[in-house]
């Protein structure tokens, strides 16, 4: 994770991602991501968390790579809005998510238990 944290990108032309917990990871050091469109569009929005290419050409992600490389306020955009939206993903905020529809469940399991 250190490494990851003190990148300047990640780069991950796959070919199949199923969530990607690497761009996650990167997001949440503030290294921006560069990524095959494999990543799901609901973890990477292409030009604000990072960049997505339709293609796994090396070309493409040396010419992505120079450009974030290169413009310091895209980069720097890239790494806020990365971080921003990896706090969605808090291990604290995610078990309160889950606490709180299991809960829910439960008092509508009792509702149902009671009126039979």
């Amino acid at each position: 994770m250190e490494a990851l944290c003190n990148a300047k990108a990640l780069i991950l032309p796959s070919g199949g991602e199923a969530f990607s917990i690497t761009t996650l990871e990167a997001m949440a050091c503030g290294t921006p991501p560069v990524v095959s469109n494999a990543v799901p569009e609901e973890v990477l929005v292409d030009g604000v968390n990072g960049i997505r290419l339709n293609s796994l050409n090396p070309i493409d992600y040396a010419d992505a790579l120079e450009k974030v490389l290169k413009d310091d306020e895209l980069w720097a955009n890239l790494s806020k809005n990365g971080r921003k939206f990896a706090e969605n993903f808090d291990h604290v905020k995610i078990a309160s998510q889950y606490t709180a529809i299991v809960s829910a469940i439960l008092k509508d399991f009792d509702m149902k238990r009671v009126s039979l």
